[in-house]
């Protein structure tokens, strides 16, 4: 027998609720995955905002919910990413803000 269950769709505050305190949350996975490349990297609040009005955005066209932040923040952090081995020789702290 099929269960269907309707679900509220998600606002602004809901995403970054979810970015920012949920345990594990997708900002703090990013940010260790990098680390163990040895590249430090950090999240204003203002980018995490971004992030997630971006999301929210892209879900009005295409409603799959939360995974739109897993793939915004793939296309942040993509060119640190793939150049974090290069990037760990280089001392500092790479800061993502709105821009």
């Amino acid at each position: 027998m099929p269960i269907k269950a309707e679900m509220e769709i998600l606002d602004f505050d809901d995403y970054v609720r979810i970015l920012t305190e949920t345990q594990h949350n997708l900002i703090e996975q990013n940010v260790e995955l990098l680390r163990v490349e040895g590249v430090e990297v950090c999240f204003d609040r203002k980018a995490i905002e971004k992030i997630a009005k971006i999301a929210v955005e892209l879900n009005e066209e295409d409603n799959i919910g939360v995974r739109w932040l897993r793939t915004v923040l793939d296309a942040v952090l993509e060119e640190i990413s793939f150049d974090a081995s290069d990037l760990k020789e280089k001392e500092g702290v790479y800061c993502i803000n709105e821009d």
